[in-house]
């Protein structure tokens, strides 16, 4: 069994949630005006990585 290090993820909006208008788009991230929700950024993060 290994032991992994926890990690809090805070969801409270900016640039972290922005999405852009394709997978590259990290200069105008907000152009969009659309943003995540904290559940559906964890939603994207791999299995391997979640409890």
């Amino acid at each position: 069994m290994s032991i992994r290090p926890k990690v809090a993820f805070i969801g409270t909006g900016g640039t972290i949630s922005s999405l852009g208008t394709d997978s590259l788009d990290i200069l105008d991230d907000t152009a969009t005006g659309l943003r995540l929700t904290a559940d559906a950024i964890l939603d994207r993060v791999p299995d391997p990585f979640r409890a």
